[in-house]
């Protein structure tokens, strides 16, 4: 394998998931409307 090839298949990308998915993307509403932080069933007592 060339030295070249070799680095390409190394090489790394930061991604940001803000930056992929549009303001108006279904997603985000959704993410804006779920009760973050509260569980979705009540917990066994």
């Amino acid at each position: 394998m060339s030295k070249k090839l070799e680095d390409e298949r190394m090489r790394m990308e930061m991604v940001w998931i803000e930056k992929l998915v549009p303001e108006d993307h279904l997603v985000r509403k959704l993410d804006r409307s779920s009760d973050k932080g509260r569980p979705s069933i009540e917990p066994a007592k």
